[in-house]
């Protein structure tokens, strides 16, 4: 547990960053609510309720990628804050920020690095007929260890993921000024508990591998 609190203790250094800097002050609430995806994921996979950690994995998610897109380009958090709604869900939405940052690398959505874990939450996300090992009966009977573990594998990658777009964002934009560590170097305990629950994430990647090909 010591690593995801190192996790949440940097999320709010994070926020407290954001909310010193002119251009990133009105979106440090992202970093509040990244920590809120946390902690309740946290406790549902204590309590053996997987479908509410991968429910909140996809939320933090997709604060990763508006993150990692405000980086690539700076006047789409002005957009993102003012424009309306239905033209933020249609510029903003899941795909497009992938669509966009895959174009910005050079290579196809379907050859991102999340490419297969964003479509196992789409299809966690949405009602199929297809089996899904985890989450589908509520709480887990004895919060079985395998599932709490792939949960927790879940938990450390997405906030790899989040954490490093917010470390680059705020680089920058803060430029020299910026007094926070590299989370995906320097936090010990937390890089420590991600490595601990590697075999865990292995496991949902052949999960979702199988679903793929019964589609």
């Amino acid at each position: 547990m010591s690593g995801l609190e190192e996790l949440l203790a940097h999320l709010d250094a994070l926020r407290d960053s954001f909310s010193g800097i002119l251009e990133l002050k009105a979106i440090s609430f992202l970093l509040s609510r990244g920590k809120s995806d946390f902690v309740v994921a946290i406790d549902a996979a204590l309590g053996g309720i997987s479908s509410v950690v991968f429910d909140k994995m996809r939320d933090a998610m997709e604060i990763h990628f508006l993150l990692r897109d405000f980086l690539f380009n700076p006047a789409h958090i002005q957009e993102w804050l003012t424009t309306n709604e239905r033209a933020r869900l249609k510029k903003f939405s899941p795909a497009q920020l992938r669509a966009r940052y895959a174009q910005a690398v050079g290579i196809k959505p379907a050859d991102l690095p999340d490419e297969r874990d964003y479509k196992g939450h789409s299809k966690q996300l949405h009602v199929s007929p297809n089996f899904f090992l985890f989450g589908v009966e509520g709480i887990a009977k004895n919060h079985e260890f395998l599932e709490i573990g792939v949960c927790l594998s879940e938990m450390f990658d997405h906030a790899y993921n989040l954490l490093d777009a917010a470390d680059k964002l705020g680089r920058n934009f803060a430029k020299d000024g910026w007094t926070l560590p590299d989370p995906t170097t320097s936090l010990k305990k937390f890089l420590d508990g991600g490595s601990s629950t590697t075999l865990y994430k292995s496991l949902f990647v052949a999960v979702v591998s199988a679903v793929e090909k019964s589609d």
